[in-house]
């Protein structure tokens, strides 16, 4: 066995040294995906204090560092197509009986590691979306609250050194049973938004707001 063992040394070394580097690749991949698991953001978003419609949005950032919200969006799903529309600043018709905690009168900014923002009520943010339409649209819908079958939330915000921005997603049903609207998630949670594609999409979308708010 041991004159075996020395006539094959160069190919038993060539061996071991290719089973430790194995190994050492095994670390550094578990180490590379732990560490990416515990850096990347996570954003969700919720529904608090009831479940219908004057429910509040609730944003929370879940991410191991601060994020800062740059925009929030509304997707209403309407019978003839997808009516889309920032609201992250109010519009002047928005009151809120109680200030958000940093009293300021936008949705943006600073959103610490584990700290959640009252967005406000569902219903301010679609009354939001109708006024945003162009006046011959709202002439031509006097009933669009009783046309919106459902809507998605969308977040989006500045996470650390990305070079993209980061977001999170959340679509909810309206049902309306015996005069009561009731919200329903159509999503456990939140869905992260993390594909380069997706978020090159919102960097342009971003881009597309600045460009209308320009004077």
């Amino acid at each position: 066995m041991l004159d075996w063992i020395s006539r094959n040394s160069e190919v038993l070394n060539v061996i071991l040294s290719a089973g430790m580097l194995v190994i050492w690749m095994t670390y550094l991949h578990v180490f590379v995906s732990s560490y990416r698991r515990q850096t990347r953001p996570g954003i969700l978003i919720n529904m608090g204090a009831g479940e219908g419609i004057e429910s509040r949005c609730l944003v929370s950032n879940m991410s191991s560092g601060p994020i800062y919200l740059l925009s929030i969006a509304l997707d209403l799903e309407m019978p003839e197509g997808r009516l889309r529309c920032p609201v992250t600043e109010l519009d002047g018709m928005e009151e809120w009986e109680m200030p958000s905690e940093i009293n300021l009168w936008t949705r943006q900014g600073p959103l610490d590691s584990g700290s959640v923002r009252d967005m406000g009520p569902f219903r301010m943010l679609i009354d939001h979306v109708f006024r945003s339409q162009p006046e011959h649209w709202r002439a031509a819908h006097p009933d669009a609250w009783d046309q919106l079958r459902s809507f998605r939330v969308e977040v989006v915000a500045a996470y650390g050194s990305e070079d993209l921005p980061v977001g999170a997603a959340r679509r909810f049903t309206i049902l309306r049973k015996d005069g009561h609207t009731v919200l329903r998630p159509d999503w456990a949670s939140a869905r992260q938004i993390r594909s380069r594609r997706q978020r090159r999409a919102m960097q342009r979308g971003l881009e597309r707001e600045l460009a209308e708010i320009a004077p």
